[in-house]
C-alpha cells in the first residue's frame, strides 16, 4: 500500500498520510472533486483500493497476458519509468515479459521486508516466557534443558550483535519425510559384469544376466533406415532354361 501511496500522492496532489488511511476501507474518489469519500459501499461506488490497485493490475495482466497489446504495454512501461529487456518483450511466453515488469515496478523482495519490519514486533519486545517454550521441545520443560542451552536465553533476550554473542537459528516448521527417502537410506545401483560377485549383498539384489543380441538380419543393414528385406533375384538358371531360350 505504502508504494501505490507514494505514487498517487506525486500524480493526484493527495498528502501520502491520507492516502494511506484510506487506501483499504470503505472509501472511494471523487472524480470530478478529486476528494476521497466515505461510504463507497453504500453509494454503490467502487473501493479506493479496486480503483487505484486492483483495476490497474488487472490492466497490465490483461494487456500483456490476455490481449497481448504491445502498444499499451510500452505505454505502461513508459508511464511506470522502468526499463524492459528486448528480450523479454519479443519472448514467446508472455509470462516472462508479465514478470519482467511487475518485478521492477512491485518488487516482492521490498513488498515483504517493508511489511516484516512494520507488522511483526520487534525481537526485543518478546517476554522471557516466549523464549522458553521457544527454546523447549514438545512437552518438555526449559529447566531440563542443558544448562548450556539454558544460558542461551539471555543472548536471545538481548538480541545482540556483538562479535561475542552466539548465533542463535531458530527451525520454525519442519516437514516429516518418511525414513526412507533419506539419502542414507536410498539403495545404491550399480552395473557390474555378469557373474561378479556384488559388492553389496546386503543392500541390492542380484543384478540378471545380460543375454546375447540375436544375430542381425538383412533388413538392417538395408539402407536408408528401411527395415525391408531386398527383394529376391528372379533370373533364370540354366535348369530353367527352355530350348527355344537356349
Amino acid at each position: 500500500i505504502q508504494d501505490f501511496a507514494y505514487i498517487y500522492s506525486q500524480r493526484m496532489g493527495i498528502r501520502i498520510e491520507l492516502l494511506l488511511k484510506t487506501l483499504w476501507g470503505d472509501f472511494y474518489i471523487n472524480t470530478k472533486t478529486k476528494r476521497i469519500m466515505k461510504g463507497a459501499q453504500a453509494k454503490e461506488k467502487k473501493p479506493l483500493f479496486v480503483q487505484l490497485v486492483l483495476d490497474n493490475i488487472w490492466s497490465l495482466y490483461d494487456a500483456v497476458v490476455i490481449r497481448r497489446d504491445r502498444l499499451k504495454v510500452e505505454k505502461v512501461v513508459t508511464s511506470l519509468g522502468i526499463k524492459v529487456m528486448t528480450r523479454d518483450l519479443r519472448h514467446s511466453d508472455p509470462k516472462i515479459l508479465l514478470y519482467g515488469i511487475c518485478s521492477q515496478w512491485l518488487p516482492v523482495s521490498s513488498a515483504v521486508l517493508s511489511m516484516v519490519c512494520e507488522k511483526l514486533p520487534s525481537p526485543l519486545e518478546v517476554s522471557a516466557e516466549r523464549v522458553e517454550k521457544l527454546m523447549s521441545i514438545g512437552t518438555r520443560r526449559f529447566d531440563s534443558l542443558p544448562k548450556k542451552t539454558q544460558e542461551l536465553k539471555t543472548a536471545f533476550l538481548q538480541c545482540s550483535s556483538g562479535t561475542n554473542a552466539p548465533v542463535i537459528i531458530f527451525v520454525s516448521k519442519m516437514f516429516a519425510v518418511d525414513t526412507k527417502a533419506l539419502p542414507q537410506n536410498r539403495q545404491s545401483i550399480a552395473l557390474r559384469p555378469t557373474g561378479s560377485p556384488s559388492p553389496w549383498p546386503h543392500q541390492t539384489p542380484p543384478m540378471p544376466k545380460f543375454l546375447p543380441l540375436p544375430p542381425l538380419g538383412p533388413w538392417h543393414a538395408w539402407p536408408h533406415g528401411t527395415r525391408q528385406p531386398p527383394q529376391e533375384s528372379h533370373k533364370p538358371t540354366t535348369a530353367n532354361r527352355t530350348p527355344s531360350s537356349a
